[in-house]
């Protein structure tokens, strides 16, 4: 399925590089003639005005998908960056096994808000960011202390996520899509443990944020009594969704003995 390199250079399917070359043109805006392609190489550093036409586009113009033309020139990597890819790899894995746009629609920097597992009225506001490297479509948490990371799966409109730290801890986290596209509100639940090994759970928000860096959203602990008299009216609706304990929040009895005392 992945090129072959070779002692004297590299081989790729013709399909690949047509892909490659439509991804060029989209991104610059661009036509498919030697024109339009000597502007878009000679605008990416180490590639030049003449790689793209002469070495790639010109070459495949009368071969099969399947086809292979040998390559062994590094500018072939830089083009594959420049179009944000991590590896060659990740991207013919893209172009063999693409994204759902459904999937895709929900790349988006978002704030996540959980209430506090407290009596007292807090909720807890984490930056989020939901984006493609390689072959994979990630999410990542920040947290107060570390960062949480996962990869986004979606199945019969429902979309997970085990979001992992450095540390070890974990936390799961699913929400309903449906077949809704670029959502704006989705509703969820998540599920993870203390710091003293009980299990936890409960309602989670996720905002689309499409106006802000995800460098710019803050982690925050907010209190519930002073949102629900904000001016803003979906402050006071997420305050109202997330002010009940027993509506948001799961705990289990304290566990000593692990037999059916515990349960009383």
């Amino acid at each position: 399925m992945f090129p072959n390199f070779l002692a004297l250079g590299m081989k790729i399917k013709v399909k690949y590089l047509r892909r490659l070359l439509d991804e060029l043109v989209s991104k610059h805006n661009e036509t498919y003639e030697k024109k339009s392609f000597e502007v878009i190489g000679a605008g990416i550093k180490g590639v030049g005005d003449q790689y793209i036409y002469k070495k790639i586009a010109q070459p495949i113009s009368t071969k099969r998908p399947e086809d292979q033309i040998g390559l062994r020139d590094s500018k072939l990597i830089a083009l594959i960056k420049h179009l944000g890819y991590e590896s060659l790899k990740g991207f013919i894995s893209e172009v063999d096994n693409p994204y759902s746009s459904q999937l895709q629609s929900c790349i988006a920097n978002y704030y996540t808000y959980l209430r506090k597992n407290t009596e007292e009225g807090y909720l807890l506001r984490s930056p989020v960011r939901i984006f493609k490297k390689d072959y994979k479509i990630l999410m990542e948490l920040r947290g107060q202390r570390l960062n949480y990371l996962g990869e986004m799966k979606l199945q019969n409109g429902y979309l997970t996520v085990l979001l992992q730290n450095e540390n070890g801890k974990q936390f799961y986290h699913g929400y309903k899509l449906g077949t809704m596209e670029a959502p704006q509100v989705l509703q969820g639940i998540f599920s993870g443990v203390t710091s003293t090994f009980d299990p936890i759970g409960g309602r989670v928000v996720l905002i689309r944020m499409d106006d802000e860096k995800f460098e710019s959203l803050k982690v925050g602990e907010l209190s519930i009594s002073k949102m629900k008299k904000s001016k803003n009216a979906h402050e006071k609706t997420l305050a109202k969704y997330l002010e009940k304990k027993a509506d948001n929040n799961i705990n289990i009895h304290k566990t000593t003995s692990f037999t059916f005392g515990d349960l009383g």
